[in-house]
């Protein structure tokens, strides 16, 4: 009986130990920036700029001027960085957009650190600023966000009358995917990064693109079709097959007859 209880204390100290370690290292477990230069790109109607946020951190973006009426405020995915966003960037002046490629606290050349939720909500409220700074009505924006940054988008995008909010690979919430990462743990009680893109997606009035992979191996597909159906219309579900950091080069042209039907935009 006592090897039994001793068994028993090992292996509930054991589970103690590992909640503690989820509960120090959320921020290396959840964000991953990147400082490596994938590739600097050279175009003329590529800006690079800095700007300072509420909280006075330096944060260093590109702005893609084509001189049209959409504007693109757009967030790239989690493990790399701004110089990652070339095939966007070529996408984007095809279609004669204007855009402002975006990059968070600790990634590249920006400054400091993720120290809780609300910095990113900073961040992101800066680049809408930036945006508004330059006269831009929000009914000429479209907010296009990766994987984890939709929780970003989907906070940003509350009540407002947006041109249009693209939603991809996105979770339901971070306490959903805790729950299905750990379901043995008290994700609720050991969470510091909630991003309730369940609760917010539904104070979007603007018109939502939902895009999901069937195959995405990150964040499964369920989380996609769970956020589409608590949207408000007008929406449109778009699904396709890729894996989730290797989507784009397979759907580009899905991609460019998305945006050109729904968007109604053409170059």
């Amino acid at each position: 009986m006592r090897k039994i209880l001793k068994f028993a204390w090992i292996l509930l100290s054991l589970y103690i130990l590992f909640c503690l370690f989820i509960t120090l290292n959320q921020q290396k477990l959840i964000f991953f920036p990147s400082k490596q230069i994938y590739a600097l790109p050279n175009y003329n109607n590529l800006q690079e700029i800095s700007i300072k946020t509420n909280d006075w951190l330096k944060l260093d973006w590109y702005y893609l001027e084509n001189k049209s009426d959409i504007n693109i405020l757009f967030f790239h995915w989690n493990w790399w960085n701004l110089t990652f966003n070339q095939a966007y960037i070529e996408l984007f002046n095809e279609l004669w957009f204007n855009a402002l490629f975006f990059d968070y606290r600790g990634y590249w050349k920006s400054e400091w650190d993720i120290k809780k939720e609300d910095d990113l909500y900073i961040d992101a409220d800066s680049a809408y600023n930036y945006l508004k700074q330059k006269w831009i009505k929000d009914e000429n924006m479209i907010f296009w966000w990766h994987s984890l940054w939709n929780a970003l988008s989907i906070n940003l995008a509350q009540d407002k009358n947006l041109c249009w909010v693209i939603v991809e690979s996105a979770f339901y919430s971070m306490d959903y995917m805790a729950r299905l990462t750990y379901p043995y743990m008290p994700t609720n009680m050991l969470l510091k990064y909630h991003f309730r893109n369940d609760e917010k997606i539904k104070n979007i009035k603007s018109p939502i693109i939902v895009i999901h992979s069937k195959n995405d191996e990150v964040i499964n597909y369920s989380n996609g079709t769970k956020l589409y159906n608590e949207a408000n219309n007008p929406k449109y579900f778009l699904q396709t097959e890729t894996s989730h950091n290797y989507w784009f080069p397979k759907n580009e042209e899905l991609y460019k007859k998305t945006l050109k039907d729904y968007l109604r935009v053409w170059k």
